[in-house]
């Protein structure tokens, strides 16, 4: 996964014209615009479902027997080839293309961490073939070990050769720290919930309020195919939706059984979102601690001399 990761990367580079990707600081920054839309598209499968039994409900209540007789195989067929991970591999597809157009615009930050998110879905459709079930092993935690290992290494070698700068060594660090602190994300992104695990109901309604205040940064900015009006609905009716389904657990005493969703969804947004920039951090921080110095300067002086350009 990282090699094929890095491979995109570096056409992604050449076709922005850049000898060096982004730093990993710019990857959270830039995967932001993407999370609703691959969010949205996560929930296709489980609101398709939603819809195709109270369609067959409806049916049943119908004259339409034979109707019911042919969507229901219809149905088992699909749910036993696991459409959610073909629809992610098919939406991996689809950010190749994406990555492929903005890599040309020059943003590198974008299409390298779409990059990132279509390598892990593509080969898990990949490992639905016979003989490809060893790509299911392609873990984070397996890739941070590796890139642990190759950092280490050529850490070493770089400083025997008296070649490890200063920007190489901070580029190592970041990957190590990647490494050590990849385990422990879910107490860094949200610590008070290991304070509150004392209550349920407490520790969702404080975090759930808490993303709330503090989540909003993307609906200060807009686009033209997203602008900032779309922004902030979106934002408000997702919060809306969140509370209205906490309050519902909280008071049908829910919580914890499986009317209660919250641990599969998070489970999904960690491996749909959260990876993507796991992995474009350790190529990135590799990346960079191989490149030379003279490299790491060009990618630094870039953008002041396209400004001073547009200046003149």
């Amino acid at each position: 996964t990282l090699l094929l990761v890095a491979g995109l990367t570096t056409v992604w580079t050449r076709r922005g014209r850049r000898q060096v990707p982004e730093p990993p600081s710019a990857y959270p920054g830039a995967w932001q615009g993407w999370l609703y839309p691959v969010a949205l598209v996560a929930l296709l499968p489980s609101l398709l479902a939603s819809v195709t039994g109270l369609a067959g409900q409806l049916l049943s209540l119908l004259p339409f027997g034979a109707a019911t007789d042919i969507l229901n195989p219809l149905l088992d067929a699909l749910y036993d080839n696991n459409p959610i991970r073909l629809l992610r591999g098919g939406l991996g597809v689809a950010a190749v293309g994406v990555a492929w157009r903005l890599s040309r615009l020059g943003r590198l930050a974008e299409a390298g961490v779409l990059g990132a998110f279509a390598v892990p879905s593509i080969l898990r459709v990949v490992a639905l073939l016979p003989g490809f079930e060893g790509l299911r092993d392609a873990t984070p935690e397996a890739m941070g070990l590796i890139a642990s290992v190759v950092v280490l290494l050529i850490g070493i070698l770089l400083a025997i050769q008296g070649r490890l700068t200063r920007h190489r060594a901070e580029s190592m660090l970041t990957v190590l720290l990647l490494v050590v602190l990849y385990p422990h994300r879910n107490f860094l992104g949200d610590p008070t919930s290991t304070l509150l695990a004392f209550s349920a109901p407490l520790m969702l309604l404080f975090a759930s309020t808490w993303r709330v205040l503090t989540g909003a940064d993307f609906t200060r900015k807009g686009s033209p195919g997203f602008p900032q009006p779309t922004r902030v609905l979106l934002y408000l009716a997702n919060s809306l939706v969140t509370t209205t389904l906490l309050a519902f657990i909280i008071l049908a005493r829910a919580s914890g059984t499986g009317l209660d969703t919250s641990l599969v969804w998070g489970v999904v947004g960690d491996d749909w979102l959260g990876e993507p920039l796991f992995v474009m951090g350790l190529v990135a921080g590799l990346w960079l601690g191989l490149s030379s110095e003279s490299g790491y300067r060009t990618r630094q002086v870039e953008p002041s001399s396209g400004a001073s350009t547009a200046t003149h």
